[in-house]
């Protein structure tokens, strides 16, 4: 066998030699390792929830102010929109008792033969007045009004104002008989009571 044969066979040796074991780690290294990681996860995992804590902290404490300012807002709404309401349904009254003082108007025979075409005028007037006054009505349902419905209807303190007081034996006790001026829910609270006249029973002696 020459030289060149004894280098192939060496260098042979060389490449299908096993590599040397790796470093065994020992069982006290091990476990040391392992505590490290436990104690470094239950650091992280405290820091975690410490972090959540203060998130939801957080949150909650920017949802009451925003429930404040959403609370606010709405006082200012009211406090700004409640008076020119007032004056709507005012207006309302005041269109309602023209229309009701012309119906009921009723000229004699003389002031009849006076007016002749003029009368059926007024009645035209009237009858524009009324669908004058139902769109009115609309109007205000549609900014959110309702009229309080008292006739016929038990007396409700929070709701309506004992203006008159009547006696009818035909009738419950505190029945209301008649409205005297509508009253109106806004938003489902009360804008304006209704003003009535609340029957009252008397009691046999």
């Amino acid at each position: 066998m020459d030289d060149e044969e004894l280098l192939q066979a060496f260098r042979r040796l060389l490449e299908e030699a096993p590599e040397p074991p790796a470093e065994e780690i020992g069982l006290a290294r091990l476990f040391t390792e392992l505590a490290a990681l436990r104690t470094e996860v239950h650091a992280e995992g405290r820091q975690a929830k410490d972090a959540l804590a203060l998130l939801r902290q957080s949150l909650e404490t920017l949802e009451r102010q925003y429930d404040h300012l959403e609370r606010a807002a709405e006082l200012q709404r009211r406090q700004t929109l409640e008076p020119v309401l007032l004056d709507l349904v005012d207006l309302r009254d005041r269109l309602a008792r023209g229309i009701d003082g012309l119906a009921c108007w009723r000229p004699n025979w003389f002031r009849r033969l006076l007016l002749g075409r003029e009368l059926d005028r007024l009645k035209a007037v009237v009858e524009g007045q009324r669908l004058t006054l139902e769109r009115f009505d609309q109007w205000l349902l549609g900014l959110g009004l309702q009229p309080i419905d008292a006739l016929g209807h038990p007396f409700d303190a929070e709701r309506m104002r004992a203006a008159e007081i009547v006696s009818r034996s035909d009738l419950d006790d505190e029945t209301v008989v008649a409205e005297l001026r509508r009253g109106y829910l806004w938003q489902g609270r009360v804008l304006r009571p209704a003003e009535v006249a609340v029957n009252r029973v008397d009691e046999p002696t």
